[in-house]
Parts: C-alpha cells; sequence; structure tokens
C-alpha cells in the first residue's frame, strides 16, 4: 500500500495567515478548509454498501450499486466538490503501486471535472465562468508531476528528479491534437 503524507494547507482568511495540517488531504478552492471539514458532517450517511430498509414488513432494497450514497452532492460548487472527492477516495480500494494511484487519482478527479459553459456568471452571459481547465496529480514519492489540459486528455508527466533546476528554462508544448486508439 502506499503510504500516506503529510498534508498542510496554507490559507490567508482576513488577511491572517492559517496553517492547518490536513488529514483529509482533500481541497478545493472556497470556501476555507475548516468550514469544509465541518460540512463533511452533513454526509456523515454516506457509505460504500447497497442499502436496504423495511417498511410495514416489507424490505426495500437500493437500485443498483452506489445506493448506499445516495445524497452525494452532485453540482460543481467547490462544496459539493470536496464532499465528493472526500468521500469516494475513502470508499475507494486501497492501491499498491504508483501506475494505480496515478489512475484513481484520475477516476477521482473525473466526477469533479467541470465542462466549458455549465457554470456561468449570469444568464445573459455567452462566457463560462469556470471549467476545469487542467488536471493534475503529484507523486510526492518519485517526484512526479502528472497532467493533462481541458483540450488534450492524455497524460504528461513531469519527472523532477530530471527537471535542470536553474541551468535552463525548459517549457512543455501542451498543445495537442486530440488523438484516439483506432482498435480496428
Amino acid at each position: 500500500m502506499i503510504a500516506p503524507v503529510e498534508v498542510w494547507v496554507v490559507e490567508f482568511i482576513n488577511g491572517e495567515v492559517s496553517i492547518y495540517e490536513n488529514l483529509n488531504g482533500v481541497l478545493t478552492n472556497s470556501a476555507e478548509l475548516l468550514w469544509h471539514l465541518s460540512n463533511l458532517r452533513n454526509y456523515v450517511n454516506l457509505s460504500p454498501y447497497m442499502k436496504e430498509t423495511e417498511i410495514n414488513g416489507i424490505t426495500y432494497k437500493g437500485i443498483g450499486f452506489g445506493s448506499g450514497y445516495v445524497g452525494i452532492p452532485g453540482d460543481g460548487s467547490p462544496p459539493s466538490r470536496f464532499v465528493r472527492i472526500s468521500f469516494l477516495r475513502e470508499f475507494s480500494d486501497p492501491v499498491e503501486t504508483e501506475e494505480e494511484g496515478v489512475m484513481l487519482a484520475l477516476h477521482l478527479l473525473n466526477t469533479v471535472d467541470i465542462p466549458a459553459g455549465v457554470s456561468k456568471r449570469e444568464e445573459s452571459s455567452t462566457e463560462a465562468f469556470e471549467s476545469t481547465q487542467w488536471v493534475t496529480i503529484k507523486d510526492n514519492k518519485n517526484l512526479k508531476l502528472y497532467f493533462r489540459t481541458y483540450d488534450c486528455a492524455s497524460l504528461f508527466v513531469v519527472d523532477l528528479n530530471e527537471a535542470h533546476y536553474g541551468t535552463k528554462h525548459e517549457s512543455i508544448d501542451v498543445d495537442k491534437p486530440f488523438s484516439a486508439i483506432d482498435v480496428l
């Protein structure tokens, strides 16, 4: 199993620096971390297991797998994304390898991806107010940074062990054309 790492958060709240150890390991852009952690108490009923209940002597079972987390927020707001990632990560099977960890992270992040155009500032606006422009995954053990962009679903990796710190400027061309593997 991949060993857990310490996660620290530095937030600037009302002009003051706040530093927290984030045992949850999840962070989103708004609101403050302590608010999100307190909000998780609203979802203590979530479970990875199918639910059933008995009413008037009749047993009702959930419809399909996933009924244990009925009520998990599904919208694109930061509080909903925080709850979704927190619980889905907790319910996920443990991973053993770097590759399994990266794949799990991608699957989790896919659940909070915001497509362009679905989160707008106001009704008359034609511009998307918010969308997921980048997805990043940090491998703190192996010092690798994985990322993908909105326009390219392929995964890029920067091996920080191979970086030329302070010796030369390097840039990465991320403007890649769409590609798919033809299986026929």
